[in-house]
């Protein structure tokens, strides 16, 4: 029950949490998000560059300053082989494998082919 005797329907909010991170939405990022989507695929994201990398080695790096819609991949452009060497660094060294549902083919089959590329090292 909240505080008028009603029962409560919604998780309560930390309002002193949330206005405290609603605070820091202007705030310079000092380190960048990552982010991953299954075993190796995983992306790191700063103000200015979202730099991802696929299971299959495959590779995208867009400015969002210039491209915010992520329709320009200057992932193999070598003006920018340095920007890629700094983000490369916050790449997860160690992906954790998913939890999978027996019978679950597709997911089965990523698995697989994440395991071959492991063994190649």
């Amino acid at each position: 029950m909240n505080t008028s005797g009603q029962h409560q329907t919604k998780p309560a909010i930390n309002r002193r949490a949330f206005v405290k991170t609603a605070a820091l939405a202007g705030a310079a990022w000092d380190t960048p998000a990552i982010t991953s989507y299954e075993p190796n695929n995983n992306a790191v994201r700063t103000e200015k560059w979202r730099y991802i990398r696929y299971v299959d080695d495959t590779e995208e790096l867009h400015d969002h300053d210039t491209d915010p819609l992520e329709w320009k991949n200057l992932a193999t452009d070598p003006q920018h082989a340095a920007v890629k060497e700094t983000l490369e660094k916050w790449m997860p060294k160690n992906n954790v494998p998913p939890q999978i549902p027996r019978g679950n083919r597709e997911m089965e089959s990523n698995l697989e082919q994440i395991a071959r590329k492991n063994a190649r090292g």
